[in-house]
């Protein structure tokens, strides 16, 4: 989201992004005034159907531009990461995609977060016959600064699903959480240089229990925590069911 101030007048804009058919991915600048009304048109970030085909596509923001990052894959696993970065204006910043990682095994949906200073882009990547989380940084500016992306755990079992990461600004580190194979939710504190804090297969946050499995983690962080939300239901997919949380300590 960007904050641009003319006078005493503010505006915020907000991008929204989506896949439209041939599974290209599209954007929508966004006023942040009630009703979030449309600025311009909608516009192509993508040109290539592989890399728009994820089943979830992230954004962050530096405060000025965006960033969007996408896995090239129509079910749950792929095999690539891609990132491309669009100005609050709407203008595609990268012609060509940043490419963050290949992994002919599997990759899934990747989540971002920016910590004043870089992007930092997670994933659930395939290690032989397990998969584990991995992340890797990308500039403001459109470098990526791990060209080897970084393994953050050994032993996680994280499902091929979408995962969640937060930034905390007090101590400079991040929270990732994912969905276990056990459908359970397991986290992980790292460094700003991707050094994993805790446990090699992370922490227990919620456990399955009763044919209830826990589905979909986000994070978020504030007041000197990180709050995990999911989604409680019964079923692959979580089906009805409810959301719950936890408060996790940063330090």
């Amino acid at each position: 989201m960007r904050s641009k101030t003319a006078n005493t007048c503010t505006m915020v804009f907000i991008l929204c992004v989506f896949v439209s058919s041939p599974l290209l991915l599209f954007a929508q600048i966004l006023g942040n005034e009630v009703g979030a009304v449309p600025v311009g048109s909608s516009f192509a970030i993508s040109s290539d159907s592989g890399e728009g085909a994820g089943l979830g596509n992230f954004i962050a923001s530096d405060g000025t531009d965006f960033i969007v990052v996408s896995a090239n894959t129509s079910s749950e696993v792929g095999t690539d990461v891609y990132a491309r970065r669009v100005s609050s204006s709407g203008n595609v910043l990268d012609a060509t995609p940043l490419h963050l990682v290949n992994n002919p095994i599997g990759i899934s949906d990747p989540s971002v977060v920016y910590d004043g200073t870089n992007y930092v882009v997670v994933w659930v990547g395939a290690v032989n016959a397990s998969q584990e989380i991995f992340a890797a940084r990308v500039s403001p500016g459109g470098t990526v600064l791990d060209s080897t992306p970084v393994q953050i755990t050994s032993g996680a079992q994280p499902k091929f699903k979408p995962i969640g990461v937060a930034y905390d600004g007090a101590d400079q580190n991040y929270l990732v959480a994912w969905r276990t194979l056990t459908d359970s939710i397991q986290a992980a504190r790292f460094s700003p240089a991707l050094a994993n804090l805790d446990a090699a297969s992370g922490f227990l946050v919620a456990q399955s229990s009763a044919g209830l499995g826990r589905y979909y983690p986000w994070v978020a962080f504030g007041g000197g925590v990180y709050l995990v939300v999911w989604h409680q239901g019964a079923g692959g997919s979580g089906g009805g069911g409810c959301s719950q949380a936890q408060a996790v300590r940063a330090n």
